[in-house]
Formats: structure tokens, sequence, C-alpha cells
């Protein structure tokens, strides 16, 4: 049995929809990449998407949808040139079909039988007060006034309890039908219907209007849809769950309220699903399509200006105003900026990036004294050839290192010992200190071919120059010890030497006096 859709498609393209008692099967008429089924009713949503090499086929009971009524739509997404790149012409037209089922022990009810159009018998020719009635047809030629209520349909009874209604149609299979008969071109002619339920079996309960020329249907309401579903009060603002809307869009639902933007795919371009929403813990962008990830949090009570983007691009974290493309503003002693790499594999990474076409520097600003200037540059210079460090004291540049690697400094250099001199390099005027003779130090020094404590400095070889100044520092104490060691033997070689020339000096003048 074929169940008719209700979207035009384009051109000689159109999507059926057969039922059997256990699926519900598509034929598609154009060219495809996939095509999407969701079916939804009964508090339940399933969707399965299709591709091209695949049967059309939608099993309610491999999705566990338990009895009940139920809505479906198949949209297909069909190949056609990316417009977007291509330049091809626009696609306005949805390829899609929709429609109704009904599960009763989970098998799905035939819809091949309709309920019957109801008639009457024609009456006998006779006087009801009115007219002479002759035929089931009346014509009136005037206007019609009633005052009372007015029942129409074929199971409407005389003696009729109206209540409040003023119109009441009555009978089972409902229609309101609109049908235009302007015969201009110039003229609209568009017929329209409203429908209350479907007159198949297992079909849908609900209102609808259709456009009966365009073979579609713009509007429904399926029974059992709560209250205020949707409401637009008297300033033209849309209530969805809520009678009393407070906003242009107002949408009102106990957990997590939604708005789904969907790009089906029916007009040739990739499918993709996005949802924003929020709740007590986030508002949220939401990538459907991809894991439902994401990609954008708001947390609730975040300071207002958390996130603003000026009218020339600029943005501000925490400020209205940035000054900067990112401009991050704090009062409670939070401006920071941190980049983390969670990676397990470990590499060298580059995790910041400055370019300009030029030089290119940042500036550290200590602003803890008013009305001085406490700025330090640090930055690369036009050519490329030296990053420096420069005070803003009018003093010139204290750092510059160059490509070549030549460091110049306006000031001094200050290193702190720390390890260099291993026990410290003035260790060796301490009484415990165990200095080797001069013998021992000359032994280790040419055996070695080096100073002990100044380490091997051969060709091209990296120093550290804090260790190789606070090793010749060390050798250079040792060494004027040694000296002071020599000189303090000379000394006393010196009295020795004069004592003895006044030995022999004495013994000259005893040899000339005899």
């Amino acid at each position: 049995m074929v169940l008719g859709v209700l979207a035009q498609p384009l051109a000689a393209a159109g999507v059926r929809a057969n039922l059997d008692a256990n699926t519900v099967d598509f034929e598609v008429d154009a060219s495809y990449r996939s095509v999407t089924v969701r079916v939804s009713g009964q508090g339940h949503i399933a969707e399965q998407i299709f591709g091209a090499d695949e049967a059309l086929v939608f099993s309610p009971a491999e999705h566990g949808l338990p009895d009940g009524s139920y809505t479906f739509e198949a949209t297909v997404n069909v190949e056609r040139p990316d417009v977007r790149t291509d330049g091809a012409p626009e696609i306005t037209e949805r390829i899609a079909a929709f429609g109704y089922f009904t599960l009763e022990a989970g098998a799905i009810v035939d819809r091949g039988s309709e309920e019957p159009i109801a008639s009457i018998s024609a009456p006998a020719a006779g006087n009801d007060g009115i007219q002479t009635v002759t035929s089931r047809d009346q014509v009136i030629s005037d206007d019609l006034i009633v005052d009372g209520s007015i029942c129409a349909g074929l199971d409407c009874v005389n003696g009729e309890s109206f209540g409040f209604d003023t119109l009441r149609l009555k009978e089972n299979n409902l229609r309101i039908k609109a049908q235009d008969t302007s015969n201009s071109a110039s003229f609209p002619s568009n017929d329209w219907q409203i429908t209350f339920n479907d007159s198949s079996n297992g079909g849908a309960n609900k209102f609808s209007i259709d456009d009966i020329d365009g073979g579609r249907t713009p509007f429904t309401i399926e029974a059992g849809a709560p209250s205020h579903s949707l409401y637009v009060d008297d300033g033209g603002r849309m209530g969805f769950g809520t009678a009393t809307p407070v906003v242009e869009m107002h949408v009102v639902d106990g957990d997590t309220p939604t708005l789904r933007l969907e790009q089906d795919g029916s007009s040739g371009f990739t499918p993709q699903t996005w949802d924003v929403a929020g709740n007590e813990t986030n508002f949220f962008v939401r990538d459907a399509t991809n894991g439902s990830r994401l990609p954008f949090k708001i947390r609730p009570s975040a300071p207002t200006n958390s996130l603003y983007v000026d009218t020339d691009g600029d943005v501000g974290l925490g400020t209205a105003s940035p000054t900067a493309a990112l401009d991050v503003t704090r009062s409670n002693g939070g401006a920071a900026i941190f980049v983390r790499e969670t990676s397990s594999t470990t590499s060298f990474r580059n995790l910041l990036e400055l370019t300009n076409n030029g030089g290119v520097g940042f500036v550290l600003d200590n602003t803890s004294t008013a009305g001085v200037e406490d700025e330090v540059f640090i930055s690369v210079n036009n050519p490329g050839t030296a990053f420096t460090i420069n005070f803003n004291d009018s003093a010139g540049t204290e750092f510059s290192l160059s490509a070549a690697g030549d460091l110049t400094l306006e000031g001094q250099i200050f290193t702190e010992v720390g390890a260099s001199c291993n026990a410290g390099c003035d260790a060796v005027f301490s009484p415990e200190f165990d200095l080797p003779t001069i013998q021992e130090h000359a032994d280790l020094m040419y055996a070695k071919s080096h100073l002990p404590a100044v380490g091997p400095t051969g060709p091209n070889m990296t120093v550290n120059l804090t260790q190789k100044t606070m090793g010749m520092l060390h050798e250079l104490e040792k060494a004027h010890i040694y000296i002071h060691q020599l000189s303090e033997q000379m000394e006393e070689k010196n009295d020795v030497i004069e004592s003895l020339v006044e030995r022999i000096a004495a013994l000259e003048q005893r040899l000339q006096q005899d």
C-alpha cells in the first residue's frame, strides 16, 4: 500500500512511502547521497541515515518504538553542485516526505481502508416549514442569517445540544476547504483547506492547514500537544510552552530548552546540525552531527563582558572597550594567560608565536607607582639582527643579543655562586680545606692538561661562563696561597742568606787580621 507524500518534489523527483505491517519503505526518484528518516511520537525520537547503496527500509521494532501514533519524515540529501563554491543555482525546494502511522501490538496498522464519506437518503417530498424539499441540495439565492447555532455534517441530529458552539462540524471526515474560482492570471487563486484528523486507518489525530494547489501542509498541530505549545500575545511576542512570553521569542521547558538548526542535505549541502541550548549548568552550542561536542559554553553567573566583540573586531575578555585585537582585563588579580598543551606525546612545540612585518616585541609595564614610567620593552629589531631588552629610562638598551650570538650589556653581570665552586671558591682559606701542595697541584694540572678547578677548554667548546669564572677564581686563590707560601720560603731563605753573608764577612775580616 502506498502513503501519498505531502511535499512537492523538485521537477520530476519525488519520495514515496510504502507501509506494511513491520516496516516503512521509501522510494526516491532522484540521485542522492543519503536519506535521513526521523520518526517521532510517544515521547520517542528515532533517526536513521541511509547511504545511497542501502535499502530505504525503516523498522519501528529495531528502534524499540512502543504502540501509539507516530509522525515520520524522510529527507533526501541530493547530489548537487556545491552552490557555495561552484556558483550553481540556489536550491530552494526540499525533497522530503512526511506522514503518519500507528503501531498496535507492535505492528503498523493497515492504512488501506479509509472512513467512507457518509451519505443520507433523499427525503420524500414534503413541507418542513421552510420550503418543499425535493432533493438533498438546497440553493439559497440571497443572504443567509441564522439566529442560533449551525451544525453541519451528516451526524447532526434534530435537537442538537450546542452549548456555546456557534458553528459545529459533525461527521466522520471533517474538512473546510476554501476553493478560489478566480480565472484571471493576475488574481490569486490558490485553494486552501483545514483538515481535522486523517481519514486513513491508523492515521494521525491532528489539525492541519493544507496548501491544496501546492500539495503541501505548512501547519499542523497534533492531538495531545501541550497547552501553549505556540502562543502569540497581544504584543506580538511568541511563547513556546508559555502563555506569558516576555520577549519576542520565549521558549519554556522543564529540562534544557533547545533551539535546533539543522541543514538536512536536501539542498545539496553536507548535512550539519547545531543545537543552541541552556540549563542550570551552562548555555552552550552543541555540534549534534559530530558526537554532540560542545565547542562553546557560558556558565551561569559569568561576569558581564566576559566575551565582547567590538565594532572594529577587537575582542575583550572582561572589558567592553578593548584597545587591541585581544584585550584581557580583570580587577580581581586574575588577568593571566595560561597556554597548556596536554598531549601525551613528548615533543618540542612552539606555544607562542608573535609575527610582524617588521620589528616585533612586547612590553612589561609595572603600574604600581603612579606617575612613574616603569616599563620594559622586549623586542626583535626591524633588521632581525638583535634581541633587545630596554628599560624606559632613557639610558639606552640594557641588553642586546645579535644574530651572531654577540651579547652586549649596558651594565654589569652578577651571578650566584651556587654549586659552581663545589665547596665554595673561598673555601681554600678555611683551615679545614685540604690544600694540595704546589707539586701535587702541578702534577694534577699537567696530568689533566688544564687547571683542575677550571676544567678543559678546547676549540669550539661550549663553556659555562659562571663555572669557568668561579673555577678561575678558585685557582687564582690557590695560586695566591702558593705565592704567599713561596714568599715566606723566600724570606726564610733570604734570612739564611743574610746570615751566611754576615758570617762570611766576619770570616774574611779575621783572615785579613791574621
